[in-house]
């Protein structure tokens, strides 16, 4: 069947949608910890400062460090993407984000044309706006650095090269899939979910459906040299620190964060209304709103029974089936974590959600014709209409707010504070502001992070040491979080001991506080103690 040219011309409006919906107001909410903390690499390489990398491992070329992991499960590989961004749009958070969005808009391309492959053009335009205006995808995409959204688009670029392989068999689409998924687990180790869902659903599909032609010992050889590039630098920060093999099986019954992973059942129903929520995309707390879009959900259930219901040919089947049977298993995968259950692991599926909808909601057009037709395809426009309105909602709640909690914009009042006030290295006490204020003064303050990991609850037996260090600075002046926005408790309570044992007491110097009033960064000094 000849293609038609015009499905360019929508693939065109929807990524100028999305564009709209992910650039608007590019500023808020504040930098978040997690976002800013894989740039900072970035921001010293450019300004050839002393670098920090993730356990000390990395490449020395030319006297210099190269970092290769962010954390012991997640790769560097926003930190180097980012950098261009930074050369062409300076170093801020606009640029930051402009790279992820840039991310999004590759996500969409191949989703829209895995979906032309799958099942024909309208499925193709449909996955594009259903994708464009999908607000886990728009909101996840714009603070992408956040999610490590850079693995939804490796991941349909994946599935893109393995489909085109399966179909024609050629070597070049081999050492491409092969490649992206190395890529993809060294991007983040939950790579693993799609690959071993992909594998699953090929085993089950493998009595109706076999590749052209299964490759030969030489073209096996290249696809695992392939898969290697991908993944060459995960295996390298293990050979030189043993960091990711050292996580997992340090937490391969209770995780990090004191998830149990053996009560597979109750996470499961944890991870079961995370999904949920990605849908219905009402997880955004910290823009200021929660906005729930109920019908997305409903039309992700309902379709695929209806088009099922009414076309039971083993292709229409195979349609229907093959992307929901993906995300399920996914889902069945993503109880086992060496981490927590964040709804945030779900950002990697974004796009097969919306797939999958495009798909069902093409079968269900299939099926009638005439006045019925119209209504349907009314109904679908109200489906991205109602997902726009959410979208729209959300950036209205955060015009409002600036953000909430650790993603309050907050954060750059007090990073001006600091670099206005000559404060190059003050000593942060609790988690989540170190990195964000690196960031936006582009290196210019550098908080020295003296909180410890150890506890949640009370300093590291180090915390003692290392404060010391600092009261003995008069001038200095300490970064801590209001009492209720404090993550590692006990901090302020441990500086006061510290400095009443040298005769001095803290003084708050100043407070930066959330839109609504809400006090969240106080900046303390020390006096002479009565």
């Amino acid at each position: 069947m000849k293609r038609k040219p015009i499905r360019w011309l929508w693939f065109g409006v929807a990524s100028a949608v999305f564009l709209l919906l992910a650039s608007w107001q590019l500023g808020l909410p504040g930098p978040h910890y997690d976002e800013a903390v894989e740039v900072v690499p970035a921001v010293q390489l450019l300004r050839g400062m002393a670098v920090t990398a993730h356990r000390g491992a990395g490449i020395h070329i030319a006297g210099r460090l190269f970092p290769i992991m962010v954390v012991d499960y997640i790769g560097a590989l926003n930190t180097y993407f980012v950098m261009p961004f930074f050369l062409l749009g300076g170093i801020g958070v606009p640029s930051m984000r402009a790279m992820p969005i840039a991310g999004g808009l590759v996500a969409l391309y191949f989703t829209f044309r895995l979906a032309e492959e799958w099942a024909g053009e309208r499925a193709a335009v449909l996955a594009a706006f259903f994708l464009a205006v999908q607000p886990s995808f728009v909101f996840w995409t714009r603070q992408g650095i956040f999610v490590t959204s850079i693995t939804t688009p490796i991941l349909m670029a994946f599935l893109w090269f393995v489909w085109l392989w399966w179909r024609d068999g050629k070597l070049g689409h081999l050492i491409a899939f092969c490649f992206l998924a190395g890529l993809g687990i060294y991007a983040k180790f939950l790579f693993v979910w799609p690959i071993g869902a992909l594998l699953l659903v090929m085993a089950v599909a493998w009595k109706w459906n076999r590749p052209k032609r299964m490759p030969a010992a030489k073209e096996a050889f290249l696809g695992a040299v392939a898969f290697l590039a991908g993944i060459w630098p995960l295996i390298l920060f293990n050979v030189q620190t043993g960091g990711t093999f050292e996580h997992f099986t340090e937490h391969l019954v209770n995780s990090y964060y004191g998830v149990h992973n053996a009560a597979y059942f109750h996470n499961l129903l944890i991870r079961l209304d995370d999904f949920r929520s990605v849908v219905e995309g009402d997880h955004f707390w910290y823009l200021g709103g929660v906005h729930r879009d109920v019908w997305a959900l409903a039309a992700f259930l309902v379709f695929p029974l209806i088009s099922l219901a009414g076309d039971r040919s083993a292709k229409s089947v195979a349609r229907i089936l093959v992307p929901v049977a993906f995300i399920g298993v996914v889902i069945l995968e993503s109880p086992i974590t060496p981490s927590s259950l964040w709804v945030t692991h779900f950002a990697i599926i974004t796009p097969l959600v919306a797939f999958s909808l495009a798909v069902s909601a093409d079968g269900v057009l299939r099926l009638v014709g005439g006045r019925r037709l119209l209504l349907l395809s009314l109904l679908v426009s109200a489906l991205l209409v109602r997902e726009m309105i959410t979208d729209v909602q959300y950036h209205r709640s955060l015009a409002k707010s600036g953000g909430l909690g650790d993603h309050s914009d907050a954060i750059y009042h007090l990073a001006y504070w600091l670099r206005t006030h000559g404060k190059d290295s003050p000593p942060a006490l609790d988690w989540g502001i170190s990195a964000p204020v690196f960031l936006l003064t582009g290196g210019e303050v550098s908080p020295q992070d003296v909180f410890g990991y150890d506890n949640l609850q009370k300093p590291d037996e180090g915390f003692r040491k290392r404060i010391l260090l600092f009261l003995r600075d008069r001038q200095q002046v300490y970064l801590l979080h209001s009492p209720d926005a404090t993550v590692f408790k006990g901090r302020e309570k441990a500086f006061e001991e510290e400095a009443s044992r040298l005769g001095l007491k803290p003084k708050t110097v100043a407070v930066f506080a959330e839109r609504s009033g809400r006090p969240l960064f106080e900046v303390m000094s020390v006096e002479p103690g009565r």
